[in-house]
């Protein structure tokens, strides 16, 4: 009879209740919400394109007074030919394939497009 009691006031006693599992829930949601979005926000391989010729265009060939950038045809030809990009549903990568050797130069994911630090050090060492 003792441990009937002892378990009822366990039970009565808000404080000692066991904790509903709805944190748990909360969380799973958040992740869903999060993988929905990435999935949903993929940048597509335009946009990794525009992004190695902006990157190409800035050490190659900078804007004059005016706002022209001599070369931009070339550049553009360049870009087209030679990057790519790989999808995986969540994130993608930026790849640049020259004497069939293909490199990951870069990802993209939630609508951005970030290039590696080692393009600038490549382009640099070239053209400079």
């Amino acid at each position: 009879m003792r441990d009937i009691r002892e378990i009822e006031k366990r039970y009565k006693d808000r404080d000692r209740m066991p904790k509903r599992a709805s944190s748990f829930f909360k969380k799973k949601y958040l992740i869903l919400l999060i993988l929905i979005i990435a999935f949903a926000t993929n940048p597509g391989e335009e946009k990794h394109k525009e992004a190695v010729k902006a990157k190409v265009n800035s050490i190659v060939m900078p804007v004059d007074a005016s706002g022209y950038q001599a070369g931009n045809a070339y550049v553009d030809q360049l870009v087209t030919t030679h990057v790519g990009s790989s999808n995986y549903l969540l994130f993608s990568t930026t790849e640049v394939t020259w004497n069939d050797e293909t490199r990951t130069i870069g990802f993209g994911a939630f609508g951005n497009v970030f290039l590696s630090n080692m393009v600038d050090e490549a382009l640099n060492k070239k053209f400079n």
